[in-house]
């Protein structure tokens, strides 16, 4: 057996010599579970149609922000109302 370990660069280029690329599939989504697309896939739309955040909150660097920080609204889950712009 062999010992002598080979970089990562000339492992990738002995595997890529020695298999072949499959064409590309059409299928119904159902049946793809575990491939992988052979193309970047765009939605047609936005959903939401607005700009949010998925998350329950924003984490910064204290030494990245350039004024104290304030409040500007709270908007609860599931609530549509705006939050009035108050930037100098």
């Amino acid at each position: 057996m062999n010992k002598e370990l080979i970089s990562v660069a000339e492992a990738r280029t002995l595997v890529a010599a020695r298999v072949d690329s499959l064409e590309p599939v059409k299928m119904a989504i159902e049946r793809a579970l575990g491939l992988e697309v052979a193309e970047d896939v765009y939605a047609p739309l936005d959903t939401p149609a607005f700009d949010q955040s998925s998350m329950d909150g924003y984490a910064i660097r204290f030494e990245d922000r350039a004024e104290p920080l304030t409040l500007q609204g709270e908007m609860p889950a599931g609530s549509a109302q705006p939050i009035a712009e108050t930037r100098k």
